[in-house]
């Protein structure tokens, strides 16, 4: 799995460097997280890696707030903007968060889709839970996200990963919970069966909820299951990125050039990009 995926990011780099023109990556990472310093790390990577004329970090706009960009984006000549929320999968909020946005940016731009649903994080997933406990027929493997109440997108995340992890590693047993939508956190050991059990939060910073309330959910202190960090800094994270821009990118060459933003909406198969007007801010996308 590891080969395949160095391969496409090799490509993938060669292409980049050698069709680069005005680009602008947009990171946006959430308000809370504004101490943490994961996103402006994969910020840095890709600035390194040339892959766009500049790589902005950008906070969520608050739901009743003006969006604060560091950026103005009017006044840079600018042919290509690619915007993306660095979350693991859509929530109401992050939809609320880009369609404000798309009200500031000007022109066309493409709001890609949250990093969490690409083979990249399988990858990192892996690494944090071998960091506890080597893949084994007697571990489980718990993978935790936010969940929705209303939305599939982070059901569908984890399920995608939990499928590829079943199929190509050696865990015995691989779960899915969330914190907003059953199966619930707290029930999360009793949905498992191996003696050793690694949990891990598939988020991509850390913060509070990750810190402190999934652990406290879980009854990490209660002993039996071992606990990881978040996707973090991990480099495929960056690779993630980078891929879902290239993607967003040959769609968009495809469909041709559109003067209004594009939205990259995640579905049950695919990711496939819809164009919206600016006049709906503050819908539901």
């Amino acid at each position: 799995m590891l080969t395949e995926l160095v391969a496409v990011q090799k490509a993938l780099d060669s292409a980049w460097r050698d069709t680069m023109t005005s680009r602008i990556i947009v990171l946006v990472k959430r308000q809370q997280e504004q101490s943490d310093k994961t996103v402006e790390t994969h910020a840095e990577r890709l600035r390194d890696r040339e892959v766009a004329e500049s790589v902005v970090v950008e906070r969520y706009p608050d739901a009743t707030e003006r969006a604060d960009l560091t950026v103005d984006y009017s006044e840079r000549d600018t042919e290509e903007v690619y915007v993306v929320p660095m979350v693991s999968a859509q929530t109401k909020g992050t939809q609320q968060a880009m369609t404000t946005m798309a009200e500031y940016i000007a022109g066309s731009a493409t709001f890609c889709n949250p990093v969490g649903y690409s083979p990249f994080v399988t990858d990192i997933i892996v690494d944090r839970a071998s960091e506890v406990v080597e893949p084994a027929a007697d571990v489980s493997l718990i993978l935790i996200s936010l969940g929705s109440s209303s939305l599939p997108y982070q059901r569908r995340m984890l399920c995608y990963h939990r499928t590829r992890l079943l199929e190509q590693t050696a865990y015995g047993e691989v779960t899915i919970s969330h914190l907003l939508q059953d199966p619930t956190v707290e029930c999360a050991r009793h949905n498992v069966s191996n003696e050793h059990t690694v949990a891990v939060p598939v988020f991509v910073s850390s913060n509070v909820t990750t810190r402190e309330e999934i652990p406290q959910k879980l009854g990490v202190d209660s002993g039996n299951i071992d606990y990881t960090d978040p996707l973090g800094t991990h480099l495929r994270l960056t690779d993630a990125i980078q891929a879902e821009v290239a993607k967003q990118r040959a769609i968009r060459d495809q469909r041709g050039k559109s003067d209004r933003p594009i939205f990259g909406m995640p579905s049950d198969d695919s990711h496939q990009p819809v164009t919206i007007s600016r006049s709906t801010h503050g819908s539901k996308l």
